[in-house]
């Protein structure tokens, strides 16, 4: 018979703490984090309001971001929508200050617990 692998008895291992959590025998470890909100919707008079505040070209606003020229175009001629990271990187370029909540949500989030929703992740059992 084989020996059951590592990674077999790490799932069982968890199973059990899981059980054990349910059952009210352990408690697990939480990390506790602010989630942001989902990106603001990108209309094509919003991203070329953004680039003409920036004072940019369609070519050097898409190298800025990490975008095609004709991505550019398609969202300022209404073809199409910024994908959810170019919406956020919109954003940024939007209200520069909204990067320093970021920023800040993610040092917080280490530090203090909040009445925000929990992700857990890593939870370790302290039996």
């Amino acid at each position: 018979m084989k020996k059951p692998s590592r990674i077999a008895d790490e799932i069982a291992q968890g199973l059990g703490e899981i059980l054990a959590y349910e059952q009210g025998k352990i408690s697990l470890n939480t990390t506790t984090v602010q989630v942001p909100v989902p990106p603001k919707s990108y209309t094509a008079q919003d991203v070329r309001s953004v680039r003409d505040r920036l004072g940019c070209s369609q070519a050097f606003f898409a190298r800025m971001i990490g975008v095609s020229t004709d991505s550019v175009r398609s969202w300022e001629q209404g073809l199409r929508k910024p994908s959810g990271a170019a919406a956020r990187v919109l954003d940024f370029l939007n209200e520069p200050a909204l990067l320093k909540t970021f920023i800040h949500m993610r040092s917080s989030s280490t530090q203090s617990r909040s009445a925000e929703p929990r992700v857990f992740r890593g939870a370790k059992s302290n039996a």
